[in-house]
């Protein structure tokens, strides 16, 4: 029993800030009850009063007027877009998606069954880059299922036509 009395599980803190988060938001609702707001409307047109307020309550000056951000030097859609490796196939064609890519290159056994990158840059759609240089492609679309028409053994029956006997030349052995 002395040995599960020594190892007691200590609570761990929230954040401060995390704390200050929560109080914001039940003080903001608090007070839109107490002001008898029900509609977003009326709830967007207070928020604003609300933030003014609390600007001027919780506001600190900075310890320095210089801003302490800098300016990003390489690319953000690149660093920001979702990246993920492909195998090319021997119809240099890779599958991202659901959709089927077919790449276009000038030496096609050098793409064969290698790894190639497919970056995802948002709205802007998908690159596919290999060895660090972009690769040409174009969506490969399905074309459409040209099956013969399934009709019934009815229907069937009058779409033939009728077999014709076959005559026997007149010098058939059999006649």
């Amino acid at each position: 029993m002395r040995f599960f009395k020594s190892f007691r599980i200590k609570k761990v803190k929230k954040l401060p800030i995390k704390n200050a988060e929560l109080g914001l938001q039940d003080r903001l609702i608090k007070e839109m009850r107490l002001r008898g707001i029900s509609s977003r409307e009326e709830g967007n047109q207070y928020l604003e009063e609300y933030m003014e307020d609390h600007n001027r309550r919780y506001a600190v000056e900075p310890a320095e007027e210089e801003n302490g951000h800098r300016r990003c030097k390489e690319n953000l859609r690149e660093i920001l877009a979702i990246k993920e490796q492909r195998k090319v196939t021997k119809d240099l064609s890779i599958q991202y998606q659901n959709a089927h890519y077919l790449l276009e290159t000038k030496s096609p056994n050098r793409l064969k069954n290698k790894m190639v990158d497919v970056i995802q840059m948002g709205e802007e759609g998908v690159k596919i880059e290999w060895e660090g240089s972009e690769v040409k492609y174009h969506l490969w679309k399905e074309k459409k299922d040209d099956r013969p028409k399934i009709i019934g053994s009815k229907e069937l029956e009058g779409k033939w036509s009728a077999p014709r006997g076959r005559k026997p030349a007149k010098n058939h052995p059999w006649k």
